[in-house]
């Protein structure tokens, strides 16, 4: 039932008031005052602090949004997944560094130095004299006025444990931001997606207690003619203005909450802060688990809920789709990594091999310099080998360490596993319910419009009393808002499902460009 229609029905009651039935009216208050303090949860986006760079000016224009444009933003503007994708660009500069470990190592340099005085040493006077006496020393100036040095040095690891280990792991880092950046986008996909049905609950919350204020206005309106025609007395007018009284504030809470469903969701769009969105969508004609919905406005619901191709209606085995989850691989990757991280932890205990060249050019002139004239070209080999033998209990230490966080991650793998089959055991468990209870809600709510009419007829009739009318209300509006929050379980528990099972929609064509450059 749309709005419309319910505003058509309300615009046809005609009811009546009694002292007598006061009991009944605030029993009517209470509930409708239930319906603005119902469970409401607002959705957290995980998507960083206040802090950063957000324009705080309102908008000066209205968002309109469907479920799937709102999905695109995200993708889009989302700040985690934004995160993320840097990640992934770090992933590829680790990749580079580590292949700086294995590649040569080329290097050039070059030296002058002009000796302002020449530098002097003392030598036995005996080896330019054999007569001279014994201990006496002469100066004698070594060098020249010009000394140039240069040339290119090129090394190269033949043998390092971590160095060739670094490469695979590396790549493994790379997978495993990857991995993140998929993570990251079917959170905040979720996210978006339940905090989007929680909007449109929040919504549907503030059209019913509006809808109900507009009848007991018209109520009062036409209880004062009674009482102006004395029918009836001022108690039944003072009743009425009371439910209104109790009413308004329920109202102004339901809209403020309506207002915090808006705000979580621009926030987990990454839009500006002000940005003021219209959502699109009617809980209340929402046929589940379809794309054939009887509203337009729902179609993009419709075509989210089935985009994946699995139905709620078909029960599937845990263990079967567990590792497709996106969380899983990830935490599978940091189990790879740890391993690769304990290999090269042990490799700390081989040796290290590698080789150097080295070609010189050496020059020297006296007077006035001349760029390496007459220089004497010289090369050299080496090869260095380096083996650890003892350095305390450091290696022993950092193997061992290894060793257990490989093992934590492997205990977070298996528990993860374990959490993962058991959510998607109890949101089938939870389809259950919610196909079982649908068909009763409609069935309820197609009895409790019927039961209204008829009130409204007894009492146009004469037969009837307000008492009647009130009750059928009553039962009325409990009949739409179970419809309304079974619409708005099922979209969420059908959210989680995707998730839970790794198959959320508009994951299959993610773009780290596009979350970089939004």
């Amino acid at each position: 039932m749309t709005m419309g229609q319910k505003s058509l029905i309300l615009s046809q009651r005609n009811p009546m008031f009694t002292p007598t039935k006061a009991v009944h009216c605030l029993a009517l208050s209470a509930f409708l005052a239930l319906l603005s303090f119902g469970p409401f949860t607002g959705v957290q986006a995980q998507n960083g602090s206040s802090s950063q760079n957000i324009s705080t000016s309102a908008q000066s224009e209205t968002l309109t949004m469907t479920l799937e444009q709102a999905i695109q933003t995200a993708l889009a503007s989302n700040r985690e997944i934004r995160k993320a994708a840097l990640g992934v660009k770090d992933g590829d500069a680790q990749v580079l560094n580590a292949w700086s470990e294995v590649l040569p190592d080329l290097s050039a340099s070059a030296n002058y130095t002009r000796n302002i005085e020449i530098p002097v040493n003392f030598i036995p006077a005996q080896v330019f004299d054999p007569s001279a006496p014994a201990g006496e020393l002469v100066p004698v100036q070594f060098g020249t006025d010009n000394n140039w040095q240069g040339g290119l040095t090129v090394s190269q690891t033949i043998f390092r444990g971590q160095a060739i280990i670094g490469l695979s792991t590396s790549r493994l880092y790379k997978l495993a931001q990857s991995q993140n950046f998929v993570l990251t986008s079917q959170q905040m996909i979720t996210q978006t997606r339940q905090a989007y049905h929680q909007a449109l609950l929040a919504k549907e919350r503030v059209e019913l207690l509006e809808t109900s204020l507009a009848r007991l206005e018209r109520v009062l309106e036409e209880t004062k003619v009674r009482r102006d025609a004395g029918l009836i007395d001022d108690y039944s007018v003072l009743q009425i203005e009371v439910q209104l009284a109790n009413q308004r504030p329920s109202l102004i809470e339901a809209q403020n909450g309506y207002k915090q469903a808006l705000r979580g969701l621009v926030q987990i769009l990454g839009l500006p802060v002000g940005t003021s969105l219209e959502i699109v969508g009617d809980l209340t004609s929402f046929v589940i688990s379809t794309t054939a919905q009887p509203t337009p406005s729902n179609e993009h619901l419709g075509r989210i809920d089935q985009a994946n191709g699995h139905s709620a209606q078909k029960l599937l085995n845990p263990q079967d789709v567990v590792d497709q989850r996106a969380d899983i691989q990830f935490l599978e990757s940091q189990v790879a990594l740890r391993q690769k991280q304990l290999i090269a932890t042990k490799s700390e205990y081989l040796p290290s091999i590698s080789a150097v060249y080295n070609l010189q050019w050496s020059s020297a002139q006296p007077g006035t310099p001349v760029v390496f004239e007459n220089a004497i070209r010289f090369q050299t080999v080496g090869l260095a080998v380096s083996l650890p033998i003892f350095q305390g209990s450091e290696r022993i230490a950092s193997v061992s360490r290894a060793s257990i966080e490989l093992q934590t991650f492997e205990t977070d793998l298996e528990q993860a596993e374990v959490s993962a089959a058991q959510e998607i055991a109890t949101l089938q468990d939870e389809f259950t319910r919610l196909f079982l209870s649908y068909d009763a809600r409609q069935m309820a709510l197609k009895q409790a419009q019927e039961g209204f009419d008829r009130a409204k007829l007894r009492l146009d009739s004469g037969n009837g009393s307000q008492l009647e009318l009130t009750e059928a209300e009553l039962q009325l509006q409990e009949a739409e808002f179970n419809v309304v929050q079974l619409a708005h379980d099922y979209l969420n528990a059908k959210a989680s499902f995707d998730y839970a099972i790794g198959s959320v929609p508009f994951t299959e064509n993610l773009s780290i460009q596009t979350s970089l450059n939004p």
